[in-house]
């Protein structure tokens, strides 16, 4: 039997390491991806999720919003398509390095509704917008 992951003690199916949910589906709770960590290739914590950025008319994330480990004061938005969850670290990875994280477009206070930021950091990620 799969081990089961603390999601809060909140209502809810509960999070197993399998990568299913105790109910049997893939499906999870939003409020469970912040905190979780980010790692890099070489296995180090990047930083942690800490928002998600969600497009209302397809009800997808477009953007996970992380903040650096040792910088949990400047948000960084990663392309959704940038991050992959590894089940084994319960957690994300990417192949990107902090350099890159932090070489991103600046964002301004709404940039979530700048077209032109969002195509310019989407550039920089090398992903094309959803």
């Amino acid at each position: 039997m799969p081990s089961e992951i603390n999601t809060t003690g909140a209502p809810g199916p509960t999070i197993t390491s399998s990568g299913t949910n105790s109910d049997g589906s893939r499906l999870i709770p939003g409020r469970t991806l912040q905190g979780k960590n980010v790692y890099g290739q070489s296995g180090d914590v990047l930083g942690v999720i800490g928002d998600v950025i969600i497009d209302p008319s397809t009800a997808h994330i477009v953007y996970y919003v992380i903040s650096l480990e040792g910088d949990e004061n400047a948000p960084h938005p990663v392309p959704v398509a940038r991050l992959g969850y590894d089940h084994a670290r319960e957690g994300y990875i990417s192949d990107l390095s902090r350099e890159q994280i932090e070489s991103a477009p600046p964002q301004h206070d709404d940039w979530y509704e700048d077209q032109a930021w969002q195509l310019r950091s989407h550039e920089h990620y090398g992903v094309s917008r959803p």
